[in-house]
């Protein structure tokens, strides 16, 4: 499986409407890439985006729950 691009609309910390396509440059070429960013810039949310897609859960927020953190459903 190769993804081709990543589409997110309000998740967490990226409002509105953020699209990654791994088929542009520089991402097409890249043999690997980082996710850089400031605190709160949405790193993790984009991974998160990830999991949802292909296991319909995130391990962020289940580990979140069993410890007692709520999370709002919006």
């Amino acid at each position: 499986m190769k993804i081709l691009a990543i589409r997110i609309k309000n998740l967490a910390s990226l409002e509105g409407t953020t699209e990654i396509d791994f088929t542009a440059e520089p991402l097409c070429s890249a043999g690997i890439f980082a996710i850089t960013g400031a605190t709160g810039a949405g790193k993790s949310t984009i991974l998160d985006a990830l999991c949802l897609a292909l296991y319909g859960k995130t391990p962020r927020y289940l580990q979140a729950k069993e410890i007692g953190i709520e999370i709002r459903d919006v």
